[in-house]
Formats: structure tokens, C-alpha cells, sequence
């Protein structure tokens, strides 16, 4: 099985691009992208894949129901953030 087959099952499979990368800068603009990783069978490791890039610029985009704030939470250990909840 290709390791990345994964993918296949993940709920933003033909959403367009813009809703997990919006260029508008207004508060709620991840809620839509988040709404989609909702539930969705393979958050785990779609966030898994991004949280363990080297080369990472996460200022942008919605990867595993989290936003770049939570990302960057997570990579600096932040024990405030619930990956449990995520994960429901």
C-alpha cells in the first residue's frame, strides 16, 4: 500500500485550494477549512506529515483541523493544546 494512501479517504478531496489557504485576513477565515477537517478519518495523519516537516512555513493553510497558531502551539510543546479534542 502506497503510504500516502491515506489521502485518498480525507473529507477535502475536490475542495478548492483558496478555502484552506484564504487570502483574506479577517478572523473567522479558517472556519470554513475547519468545518471540512471536522471529523474527517485521517486528521491524525495529515497533521502528523505537516507537524514533522522540517522545511515548514506555517503562516498559512488548515492541515489536520489546525490552524498555523495551533501548529506552531504544538511544536513548542504549548500544554495547553488538546489534540484529543481535535481528534473526537
Amino acid at each position: 500500500m502506497n503510504k500516502h494512501a491515506w489521502r485518498d479517504h480525507a473529507k477535502c478531496i475536490g475542495q478548492p485550494t483558496q478555502i484552506f489557504f484564504p487570502e483574506n485576513l479577517h478572523e473567522n477565515r479558517f472556519d470554513k477549512a475547519l468545518r471540512i477537517c471536522e471529523g474527517c478519518p485521517v486528521q491524525a495523519p495529515c497533521l502528523d506529515i505537516v507537524i514533522h516537516l522540517d522545511d515548514i512555513d506555517d503562516k498559512w493553510g488548515v492541515f489536520g483541523g489546525t490552524t498555523p497558531r495551533q501548529r506552531k502551539q504544538i511544536r513548542n510543546g504549548n500544554r495547553t493544546v488538546n489534540l484529543k479534542e481535535w481528534f473526537k
